[in-house]
């Protein structure tokens, strides 16, 4: 049996499970064992996509994966649990968390997947922190994510995923993302970008998958002309 944290509660896990080839084999479902009630309940994995970005962001071990998403839960009961420097994967999605509070996350350099997404962070935390050469995907979408903020991404040098759709960032912000080589999707989705930010975009060899779902300030012509000077790359709108 390992350590499982999900949904910000501590588990043993009963089921076995198994990375394949860098993924996650799931075989039947899984059966947790709260650790503080000792109360049995069930969880069906009925989609598998969270654990296939775990996997594509180089998770390689289950017990160091931090869930707390939607939970009512007070910061520093987040940051007892995440007190070690191995974990590889911590998600907050839709927690009420503010950006002088992820300080705990200074000394996390083995972190591999980080998801903020839909809080009601600015993006002024990644200033203070450090240069995650382990961080595979960064997912802050639907946050208050501006363009002073956003130029700190760039340190983040490992990259392969980006998710910053429905944020306040503009074409500036995506001129600050050149030096993210190894960036491979990118979601722009629900901001107001222009066709300057697909100029800019036309720069990333590496990139595979370009989201731009609601773009409005997009026109068809300048979606089109990228294409075809990225004909590998593809373009969801």
């Amino acid at each position: 049996m390992g350590i499982f944290v999900f949904r910000g509660i501590m588990l043993k896990i009963k089921s076995d499970y198994t990375f394949l080839n860098n993924s996650f084999v799931f075989s039947k479902l899984f059966f947790f064992h709260q650790i503080i009630s000792k109360k049995k309940f069930e969880y069906t994995a009925k989609s598998t996509t969270f654990f296939s970005t775990l996997a594509e962001s180089n998770v390689t071990d289950a017990n160091l994966i931090l869930d707390f998403c939607y939970l009512n839960i007070d910061i520093r009961k987040i940051k007892e649990v995440a007190i070690s420097e191995n974990i590889q994967a911590i998600r907050l999605l839709g927690i009420d968390i503010r950006d002088e509070e992820l300080s705990f996350l200074k000394n996390k350099n083995k972190l591999c997947y980080l998801n903020l997404s839909a809080t009601p962070l600015t993006g002024k935390f990644l200033s203070f922190l450090p240069s995650f050469h382990s961080l595979r995907t960064l997912e802050l979408g639907f946050t208050q994510l501006n363009d002073r903020n956003a130029k700190y991404l760039n340190q983040f040098s490992e990259l392969t995923k980006l998710i910053i759709q429905q944020t306040n960032i503009s074409d500036k912000a995506i001129a600050s993302l050149k030096s993210l080589e190894k960036l491979k999707e990118l979601d722009l989705s629900y901001t107001l970008i222009t066709n300057q930010a697909l100029r800019e975009v036309s720069g990333f060899k590496h990139l595979e998958i370009l989201k731009l779902k609601n773009c409005k300030n997009l026109t068809k012509k300048q979606i089109d002309h990228l294409s075809l000077q990225l004909p590998a790359l593809q373009i969801r709108t």
